[in-house]
């Protein structure tokens, strides 16, 4: 079932990409021959453009199936921990999209798909989840004048989106990605990516909004051995915070960012360990 549902997600990450480029063609990178991607000093050493091999995927009724098919044959590339899954992703994803119709995505054809400390970018978060490389999160286009627009989320995505910068009000993250189709959304919390999901598709309705729920938290870089579940109350929360609240004790940042979807929630951690 695991395998299943990673690579039906790798599917629709492609088949997003390439829906509105001209020939809506999946391009599916895999390494050439024999050749073993590499590692070390925990620092991923990408496998080269030149060494890939092409899997394409033409427009069709059976477009999706194929696609599937070819990644699903290819899934243990993807899986493997010390294997250039992620990478090989990343270039499928480009080459799908097309270099030009990315840079009509952003906000200014320079931008960059990966920013200083090899991070991504939120160009290449959001090609990732609604399949174009848009600069900001709101929803939609927003037209500044003189011919500036700043270009934001077209569609409701699949899996949503919270950061802490939103707390910070920094930016605002539109209801496409505030309000995914499913209860998964990632975290920008701090320095890095993290994920944060429920059960319960409840929780994505209004009349939830003031109902006690849990909320399955994994930090990958915290390595984690067990599970953390969160219970949230939205509008249990007395004093809106800061960087710290009136008590004086410090805010927790995934907490902040949960307020920013639940405003005012109280944050259990169930007697887990606060990740700061």
């Amino acid at each position: 079932m695991q395998e299943t549902l990673i690579a039906s997600a790798i599917t629709d990450i492609l088949i997003n990409a390439a829906s509105e480029t001209p020939s809506a063609k999946v391009l599916l990178a895999l390494p050439q021959g024999s050749q073993r991607y590499s590692s070390g000093m925990g620092k991923a050493k990408p496998i080269q453009p030149t060494a890939c091999q092409l899997s394409s995927y033409s427009q069709g009724p059976d477009q999706r199936s194929k696609v599937y098919n070819g990644v699903r044959s290819s899934l243990k590339t993807f899986t493997d921990r010390s294997g250039p899954g992620v990478v090989l992703l990343v270039y499928s994803v480009i080459l799908t999209r097309g270099i030009d119709k990315i840079r009509e995505d952003m906000d200014m054809p320079d931008c960059s798909l990966v920013n200083e400390h090899g991070y991504a970018s939120q160009e290449l978060l959001n090609i990732m989840l609604v399949g174009k490389a848009a600069s900001n999160v709101h929803d939609g286009s927003k037209d500044l004048g003189g011919g500036f627009i700043l270009k934001g989320i077209h569609k409701q995505s699949d899996v949503g989106f919270l950061t802490l910068f939103e707390h910070y009000e920094a930016m605002v993250v539109g209801s496409n990605l505030k309000k995914p189709r499913v209860p998964i959304w990632i975290i920008c919390s701090e320095s890095h990516y993290s994920i944060m999901f429920s059960t319960d598709y409840s929780i994505l309705t209004k009349a939830s909004s003031q109902r006690k729920f849990d909320l399955m938290y994994y930090d990958e870089l915290a390595r984690q051995e067990d599970d953390i579940i969160l219970t949230v109350e939205p509008g249990k929360q007395v004093a809106k915070a800061s960087g710290k609240n009136k008590a004086g004790n410090m805010v927790i940042p995934l907490e902040a960012v949960i307020r920013t979807k639940w405003p005012k929630s109280l944050v259990c951690w169930n007697g887990r360990t606060q990740i700061l």
